[in-house]
């Protein structure tokens, strides 16, 4: 009974240990600071020294700083509203202010550095509701560390959930914002979440001027599905964040706000259709052109190319229903798992078989039990091998019945990228997996245009791949 209790004790340790690696990685994905204050220290030394009568500061978290847009200096919902402004006041200057994870006490701080004066959109209160909780943060070397699983634990058994406590600091902290902008004289603007969710804001200020309702405005123009909330082909793969669509959505609808209000040099004439034309869709097949060509104009390109690539593709899929983009899609994906060893990606192939939900880098379709085993082998192949052990745990708990798990390996965790596993013969022998199954020459001939035997850009051998007599 005591060794039962060992044994599941390891695997719950080696699981949270896991996923607290792949949060962490993931949040250095998302930006490209190590701290909200590392971002601010920048950022506001910007504000500080900016005119406040030529300047819009966007403040709030990832949904402001523009998490799930395939590029942030263009499509984040800052970025997008500076290109419409810009058409009718060309001397009107947008600075980003939002940082992902942020709660009001970090906008809070934030109003308080801003010139007097200023015009600020902020959209804020999305994270405190489980940053109330502050027992997943600890202090080291003069900086602050988040435990991302722990986090992650409280948002699940938290979220939005409202009750009085929650009610109470949300009250304390818009009257704290509004004190602060009535003592700087600041132009403050809040804009509501976009899904369609109740929020603390939304109960707030429903009935104030300086409110922009923004689910209501995209209910009314036909955006929301029958249930209430933002359609799919407007969001990111986690389905939290807007996509490149849904930030323009947001743009034009706050656009179309303040021209409605004959503010900031604009009048009601200058006003957007509310909807997407030719050349916001267009805007999408250019982000999937300008990063095919950035992996096919290079003969030493990087792997981290990919998941934005992977992003955009599936995001122009969404958009036209094509199935030509959606077998780049599934061409792209291949390369990414099969040149460049891609454990993450097969890691979320099993992830969403195991939940049944679809993100960015998965196919639509449920696996078969030969394409379980198939992703297994990879993650067993291509993660070192700690993880390789970790997942062996994790994945035998959840398909107990379909994996093979006694297969051993030789590491390849090393193997260099991008080369094709057709291209090691040790892999195949080990695995039993033909050319023709793991074979990259249809894929690579769609995507880069040139056939795979005479590229300059793979790498046929490796000492890995040699097999010893």
């Amino acid at each position: 009974m005591f060794q039962k209790f060992l044994r599941v004790l390891c695997v719950l340790l080696i699981f949270v240990v896991t996923l607290e690696v792949a949060l962490q990685l993931l949040s250095h994905k998302v930006s490209k600071y190590r701290s909200y204050s590392e971002f601010y220290d920048e950022i506001l030394q910007k504000a500080e020294n900016s005119d406040p009568q030529k300047t819009i500061f966007f403040v709030g978290d990832s949904t402001v700083y523009g998490g799930g847009s395939t590029d942030v200096t263009k499509y984040s919902m800052p970025a997008q509203f500076e290109k419409l402004i810009k058409k009718k006041t060309p001397n009107i200057d947008i600075l980003n202010i939002g940082y992902p994870g942020t709660t009001g006490k970090h906008h809070l701080d934030v109003l308080r550095r801003l010139p007097e004066n200023s015009w600020v959109v902020i959209r804020t209160g999305i994270n405190d509701s489980w940053n109330r909780f502050d027992y997943y943060k600890f202090y080291l070397f003069g900086k602050y560390y988040e435990f991302r699983t722990l986090k992650l634990l409280v948002i699940l058994a938290n979220g939005w959930r409202k009750s009085e406590e929650s009610k109470s600091v949300s009250k304390d902290y818009y009257e704290a914002l509004n004190k602060v902008a009535s003592e700087k004289r600041l132009n403050l603007y809040y804009v509501d979440y976009f899904l369609g969710i109740a929020t603390f804001m939304n109960e707030t200020f429903i009935n104030q001027k300086n409110f922009i309702n923004l689910p209501k405005i995209l209910k009314d123009s036909g955006f929301f599905t029958k249930k209430g909330f933002i359609k799919r082909k407007y969001l990111s793969f986690d389905l939290f964040h807007a996509n490149d669509l849904g930030y323009r959505l947001q743009a034009i609808a706050i656009y179309n706000y303040f021209c409605k209000l004959g503010s900031m040099g604009l009048s009601k004439n200058d006003q957007y259709p509310l909807k997407l034309n030719a050349a916001d869709h267009k805007s999408i097949k250019d982000a999937v052109n300008v990063l095919r060509k950035k992996i096919q104009s290079s003969e030493d390109f990087g792997d981290e190319v990919y998941p934005d690539l992977l992003n955009a593709t599936w995001q122009f899929y969404l958009v036209n229903k094509d199935p030509e983009i959606k077998k780049d899609y599934l061409a792209l994906q291949k390369i990414y798992l099969n040149a460049f060893h891609g454990a993450y990606a097969a890691i979320n192939l099993l992830n969403s078989h195991q939940t049944g939900t679809t993100s960015t880098h998965i196919s639509e379709t449920i696996l078969s039990e030969q394409e379980l085993n198939f992703y297994y082998q990879m993650v067993q192949l291509y993660s070192s091998k700690e993880h390789a052990d970790s997942w062996k745990k994790i994945y035998s708990e959840w398909f107990p019945k379909s994996l093979e798990l006694d297969k051993t390996y030789s590491d390849y965790s090393s193997l260099p990228k991008p080369m094709p596993i057709e291209f090691c013969p040790k892999l195949l022998q080990e695995t039993g997996w033909s050319k023709d199954k793991v074979s990259l020459q249809d894929a690579w001939k769609r995507i880069y245009n040139e056939n795979i035997i005479s590229s300059k850009r793979i790498i046929r051998s490796s000492p890995i791949c040699q097999i010893s007599h």
